[in-house]
């Protein structure tokens, strides 16, 4: 498992654990499940970790633009939204949270809420109806979690929140990149966070307030370590969505030696075998947990909530901390990029023929990008300044005519198009240039492809995904 350093943001390993009705009570195997349970928790520490630099909990911090090639703080940066995140804590305070107007079928935005695993618990967003604009409470739920309405004219509802922390992560389409940029900040300006004092109601489990010091001296500590150290200070504010999980989980997690706050190894526990115990419980569901998508593509089965599958939410958030759940977004990836990445001789390209035309997203709000990036998982840089191609991109046909825009075709055109990926410095024929994804000249690289808004087609066999075949590079 990767270290706390190198996780935030990443996008899809899952570790499909039978749920035991005994508790685990051998030091190893506890450890071996405490490991994949808290693993997600090192996303959480980093993102925490920049709100205490910028400010603190309980307020939102807003993308100073679209990432570019000089963009290094967040891996696999998404170029096709402006984001605000913020982290709760709902120690003390309730949180107001204020949502802007965004005029209904402009564009797709999504208001997203997630427990420091990485759950994403509820959404506010443009898809399938948009949501009202006004204030809602953020709060802890006592017994339930998700939206409540509300009796009190202050608010257009209230967001039961199952723990005590997590991330509220607002996610708002950008059309261009000229002065529709603009438009989204004030959207983006006009989203906040304000903790007010608790309402009264029914009592909430007591926990403490989240500070610089939950996150304290784990730089020098192991992966493992800062996973087990993580969950044990975090787990009284954050407990299993199901209450009937709690039992087992919190005395599973006593013989792994979390309690009290703090992690006690037991005495005679490797913990590199039980991290390795827990690595190849994920790789047999990187296999088993995946559906098959048609032309060497798949998508794992499991993406945004996970309920006691602690395998899929280990995965899901060392390939991709923070993914909404399938209604909103889908991250299909193509089993030609074996470990995530790919590799094409400095004299080949990759060829994307997207065979069954356009992808089915949802209409007006939805769209859907291919997104290159280098082995470290960072934009490349290039002379068209191009990172992303997708369905505001001036991609055309073989003919020359456009995929999208004005003078393009129906959004059911099953005509195919082509992307293509070749190296930043071997420019193609001026015909290929709005349709080229440069790609780094060594020629490792991944790409992501996103679709916001999916349709059903997009995962029941009915749109078939892109051929990606490696032909010699298209030279003038």
């Amino acid at each position: 498992m990767k270290s706390l350093k190198s996780l935030l943001f990443q996008v899809p390993l899952i570790l499909d654990v039978a749920f035991a009705s005994d508790v685990i009570t051998d030091p190893e195997n506890a450890t071996t499940f405490a490991l994949t349970y808290g693993f997600p928790l090192l996303g959480f520490a980093q993102v925490s970790l920049s709100a205490f630099k910028n400010g603190g909990v309980n307020q939102l911090q807003r993308s100073p633009g679209l990432a570019n090639a000089s963009s290094t703080s967040v891996v696999t940066p998404n170029v096709d939204t402006l984001y605000g995140i913020g982290i709760f804590d709902l120690a003390v305070d309730d949180i107001v949270v204020t949502i802007p107007s965004i005029p209904e079928n402009e564009r797709y935005y999504s208001y997203a809420f997630f427990d420091p695993f990485g759950s994403n618990f509820f959404n506010l967003e443009s898809e399938p109806v948009s949501i009202p604009p006004g204030k809602y409470l953020l709060r802890r739920g006592s017994k339930t979690w998700g939206f409540e309405k509300s009796n009190n004219k202050e608010y257009q509802g209230y967001i039961d929140s199952p723990t005590g922390n997590g991330v509220f992560l607002t996610r708002i389409e950008v059309k261009n990149n000229n002065t529709d940029v603009m438009v989204v900040e004030g959207y983006l300006n006009g989203t906040n966070m304000s903790p007010i004092p608790r309402e009264s109601g029914d009592p909430i489990p007591e926990s403490p307030p989240l500070t610089p010091a939950t996150f304290a001296a784990l730089e020098g500590l192991s992966t493992q370590q800062q996973t087990l150290e993580l969950t044990a200070r975090l787990q009284a504010a954050n407990p299993p969505f199901n209450v009937t999980d709690v039992a087992f989980i919190d005395a599973t997690l006593f013989a792994a030696g979390i309690h009290n706050g703090t992690y006690h190894q037991p005495a005679g526990v490797d913990l590199e075998k039980a991290n390795s115990l827990a690595d190849a419980e994920i790789g047999v569901y990187t296999q088993t947990g995946r559906q098959l998508l048609g032309n060497q593509w798949a998508r794992y089965n499991l993406q945004g909530l996970y309920g006691n599958n602690f395998a899929a939410r280990s995965l899901l958030a060392q390939i991709g901390y923070l993914n909404l759940q399938e209604s909103q977004a889908i991250y299909p990836f193509s089993l030609t990029e074996e470990g995530g990445t790919t590799s094409i001789a400095h004299n080949e390209a990759l060829l994307y023929t997207f065979v069954g035309g356009k992808p089915p997203t949802l209409s007006p709000e939805g769209f859907w990008s291919v997104t290159m990036y280098d082995a470290e998982h960072f934009l490349i840089a290039n002379s068209l300044n191009v990172y992303a191609l997708g369905d505001r991109s001036n991609l055309t046909y073989p003919d020359g005519t456009p995929v999208y825009g004005p003078t393009s075709g129906p959004e059911n055109d099953a005509r195919a198009f082509q992307i293509l990926i070749q190296a930043a410095d071997i420019a193609p024929p001026i015909n290929w240039t709005n349709n080229w994804l440069p790609a780094p000249s060594n020629g490792n690289f991944s790409t992501v492809l996103r679709l916001y808004g999916p349709t059903s087609a997009l995962t029941d066999g009915s749109w078939t995904y892109p051929t990606v075949s490696k032909i010699p590079a298209i030279t003038m």
